[in-house]
C-alpha cells in the first residue's frame, strides 16, 4: 500500500542543515513560551486581539499585510506571492523601506507603508 507523508522529502545523500533544530536546542522551552506570551499579552493589552482572524471571509474587505521580516527582495517576493489570491480585497502593505520600492507599482497593493 502507498504511504503518503505530509511533506515530501527527497532522499539526499547528505543531511540538509536545519537551523531551527539548532535554535530549539539552544533556547529553552521557558524562554520560547515567555516570548510568545509577552507578545500575546501585548496584543491583548492594546485591544487588538479582536482584530485577529484565522479565516478570511467575504465580509473582510480591507487587509493590511505586514511583511517586515523578509531580509531580501527574493524572500519578500516569495512571502507575498499569495497576494494574487486576494485580488478582490483592498490590500495595503506595511514593509521595510528597502522592499517598499519593489511594490510601488504592484497591481494588488493599494497603499505601501514603510517602516
Amino acid at each position: 500500500m502507498n504511504h503518503f507523508y505530509r511533506t515530501y522529502t527527497p532522499p539526499f545523500k547528505y543531511s540538509v542543515p536545519n537551523f531551527i533544530s539548532i535554535h530549539l536546542k539552544k533556547v529553552s522551552l521557558f524562554k520560547r513560551a515567555l516570548k510568545f506570551y509577552r507578545r500575546y499579552l501585548y496584543i491583548v493589552i492594546k485591544g487588538q486581539k479582536n482584530l485577529e482572524v484565522f479565516e478570511l471571509l467575504p465580509k473582510h474587505k480591507k487587509i493590511l499585510w505586514i511583511n517586515i521580516s523578509a531580509p531580501s527582495f527574493g524572500d519578500s517576493l516569495m512571502d507575498l506571492s499569495g497576494r494574487i489570491l486576494l485580488k478582490e480585497k483592498i490590500l495595503d502593505l506595511y514593509t521595510d523601506e528597502k522592499n517598499a520600492n519593489l511594490y510601488l507599482d504592484d497591481i494588488y497593493f493599494n497603499n505601501i507603508y514603510k517602516v
